[in-house]
């Protein structure tokens, strides 16, 4: 029998691309490490994109009014004394830090360093404030104002160093517009309906409304940014500088928007019942009026429009009114209430005129300064923004919060000067919004998130269009020595 032998055949080996069960492990412990870095990598690209970039200008800007966010470490009851409650965390703080990494990262490519624009007034106060917190009775209490403080200087440094061009100005001004649109039609539709809505609150934004306390009172709304008056303040400041923006070389979609937003503008400002309000545009548009004349001359259209605008205020006083009974009638006692407080700021400044009591601690003091007549008397952070800022950070203080508003009104009317029609407009429009709230400083505090990003925002737009101009100028005086041949 004939046995076949088959040969030999060679061992198998395993093929090169099949990988061991036993590194499986260190495959997916590789992944796990480097897969924060690929998304951190992705994550920075995205935000270094120009669209990125411009969406989130566009939150911060939209985000002055609607205040969308919380309050961190909250403080119960601080807010009911006047004082700031926490630390703000918003939408502002989220776009801010995505911001900053694109701005960072974006400069890091390009082999530069991130364009700086100090102010020196707004460095001074902010150190001040910082100081501060030495000598509060209170820390945490001053560590809410100074993280607001820091962010809000970081969104000057951002935009003093970033907006580049006539079109970025725009852009920045039409979003404050839309902002005051959408902020003045939400207090008006609140003023309607007569309650607060708590689909917005539910969403993190506030839904201000004040009730009246007595008999024959009105409602009074604050919408998303705050309380009547700090709402009052905000409308006529947008309100000033949308008048400004029509006096502008810009595109005329932009000058029609600023129709509605006026008149949607003012009738949330009267919703608000807020007196002080009413005189910060009074003297903010007399300011824009004023400087129009000194160069202009006094034309008929003014002269007709100033009788219009005059008739229109004696009619609201004459004819029986929310208006007229708020400026007329009884206010139980609202302006009243003021003077003991203020009162009681001076005791507070008599005993510490130098360095004050620590910034946002004048609600943890003031019942150790209040006398036996304040027995029957409402006890509350002084309203006069002044007074409050003397007396949290002394006389050093108050002289760098001075400052900021001197130095920018003063550039501001330089820029007026240039009669550029673009920046001449908005230079006259700061002068005029702050004069105007400075006045209602007197009156009431300005210590939260919106109208002190507002200002600031305000003073980097300044620095800007100086800086614009300045380039501008460079250009053209090189002009000539570029176009000179030799012979």
């Amino acid at each position: 029998m004939e046995v076949s032998v088959s040969p030999l055949k060679p061992a198998e080996t395993p093929d090169a691309t099949d990988t061991p069960i036993s590194a499986l492990p260190r495959d997916i412990l590789r992944g796990v490490i480097w897969s924060p870095l690929v998304l951190f990598t992705a994550l920075v690209h995205v935000l270094c994109l120009p669209s990125v970039k411009r969406s989130l200008v566009g939150v911060v800007l939209l985000n002055i009014p609607l205040q969308w966010g919380t309050h961190l470490d909250l403080r119960i009851g601080a807010a009911e004394y006047g004082a700031i409650e926490g630390f703000d965390l918003s939408l502002t703080t989220v776009a801010l830090c995505g911001l900053y990494v694109g701005w960072l990262f974006s400069e890091r490519a390009n082999n530069s360093s991130p364009r700086v624009i100090w102010n020196w007034p707004l460095t001074a106060y902010t150190v001040v404030v910082m100081m501060s917190v030495f000598v509060s009775s209170d820390p945490e209490l001053s560590l809410f104002q100074i993280y607001l403080l820091l962010e809000t200087l970081l969104l000057y440094f951002y935009f003093a160093g970033n907006i580049e061009s006539r079109g970025d100005v725009i852009f920045v001004l039409r979003m404050l517009i839309v902002g005051a649109l959408i902020e003045s039609v939400y207090i008006v539709i609140l003023a309607v309906v007569g309650h607060p809505f708590i689909f917005i609150r539910s969403l993190g934004m506030k839904s201000v409304i004040y009730f009246p306390l007595g008999s024959g009172g009105f409602i009074r709304p604050g919408g998303t940014i705050g309380s009547p008056n700090y709402a009052a303040a905000y409308l006529a400041i947008t309100i000033t500088l949308a008048i400004a923006v029509r006096q502008m070389d810009i595109p005329s979609s932009l000058r029609r928007l600023t129709i509605p937003t006026v008149a949607s503008c003012a009738v949330a400002l009267a919703a608000t019942l807020s007196r002080g309000g009413w005189l910060e545009l009074l003297i903010s548009i007399a300011v824009l009026r004023g400087a129009g004349w000194l160069r202009g001359g006094v034309t008929r259209k003014t002269i007709f429009a100033s009788i219009a605008a005059l008739i229109l205020v004696a009619l609201c006083l004459y004819i029986p009114n929310p208006m007229s009974s708020r400026l007329l009638s009884d206010d139980n006692g609202s302006a009243h209430s003021r003077v003991p407080l203020m009162h009681l700021a001076f005791r507070v400044i008599s005993a510490h005129p130098l360095l004050g009591v620590g910034a946002n601690n004048f609600a943890a003091v003031m019942n150790d300064y209040a006398g036996s007549e304040f027995r029957h008397e409402w006890i509350y952070t002084v309203h006069n923004e002044f007074l409050l800022v003397c007396s949290e950070t002394g006389l050093i203080g108050l002289g760098a919060y001075l400052w900021i508003f001197s130095s920018v009104i003063r550039r501001g009317w330089r820029l007026w000067r240039t009669g550029d029609a673009l920046f001449a407009p908005l230079g006259i429009g700061v002068v005029g919004a702050l004069i105007g709230f400075l006045s209602h400083m007197f009156v009431d505090i300005f210590s939260d998130a919106g109208l002190l990003q507002l200002t600031w925002l305000l003073v980097a737009l300044i620095a800007v269009c100086e800086r614009i101009l300045r380039q501008e100028r460079t250009r053209c005086a090189a002009l000539p020595i570029i176009g000179v041949s030799k012979r």
